[in-house]
């Protein structure tokens, strides 16, 4: 069942990147930039594990990467980080509650966005730093908006994850 899972998981994360290509690239010359990829990584990191959130954000960056034609490797690298960092909170003592998830959606979103610039300034591309500070603001709304829209789907998935680690270890004690 937990192989299900993992192949379930890996499709949406597919379906989302597909999404994120095909609709939410063409919102940002709007000034409205959803990032879907980052809430699928973030989501399976919570439901799968730091290995299959990291493994899942190395393929989901390098494709979009590929796709969009942007530096190759960057996105990659980023979205492996924001696992790693979702990881390493949770870890900490996050749980799965509402307001644990909208802080780390935002800690994942800013570290995503100086990263990467940090990338681009290292490789002599042009930033904008008034265009980032103004990201900085404004990207963390809308990736929180869209984790709102999923949250009860992701919640669904970590209590039947809970019930099944609750379960397998009940009989033991």
């Amino acid at each position: 069942m937990k192989i299900i899972n993992k192949i379930l998981h890996f499709a949406l994360l597919i379906i989302a990147l597909m999404v994120q290509i095909a609709f939410f690239e063409h919102l940002e010359m709007y000034f409205i930039s959803f990032d879907l990829i980052l809430i699928a990584i973030v989501a399976i990191t919570l439901l799968d594990g730091a290995f299959y959130g990291i493994i899942f954000g190395f393929v989901a960056g390098l494709i979009l990467d590929l796709a969009v034609g942007d530096l190759v490797g960057v996105s990659a690298l980023v979205y492996v980080l924001d696992a790693f960092i979702v990881w390493k909170l949770v870890e900490a003592g996050f749980r799965s509650k509402l307001i644990s998830q909208i802080f780390l959606v935002f800690i994942v979103t800013e570290a995503n966005l100086i990263i990467t610039n940090l990338i681009r300034f290292l490789f002599n591309y042009q930033v904008n730093l008034p265009g980032m500070g103004l990201d900085l603001l404004i990207l963390p709304v809308f990736n929180i908006l869209l984790m709102i829209i999923f949250y009860p789907a992701v919640k669904i998935g970590i209590s039947s994850g809970l019930e099944e680690f609750e379960f397998k270890y009940k009989n033991k004690t």
